[in-house]
């Protein structure tokens, strides 16, 4: 599931509960890493209950061309 809204990182325990979510996989790049954003968001989303893995090893801002295979 890909969720992006403004606010969307404070309801995200709440929406991981409603679907019944047990585990959970944050896809980063290693920029937004950086940040600390990912562990934050992991960190919530343990805190609701839902096991969570943080991945980073992807492209940052990729083409269309690449996402197409991965959509799928």
């Amino acid at each position: 599931m890909i969720w992006a809204a403004p606010g969307a990182a404070a309801q995200l325990p709440d929406e991981a509960r409603r679907l019944g979510a047990t585990r959970a996989l944050l896809v980063s790049d290693r920029g937004l890493l950086a940040t600390g954003t990912p562990e934050r968001l992991q960190r919530m989303l343990e805190g609701a209950g839902v096991r969570c893995a943080v991945y980073a090893d992807v492209m940052a801002e990729p083409s269309a061309e690449w996402l197409d295979p991965v959509s799928r």
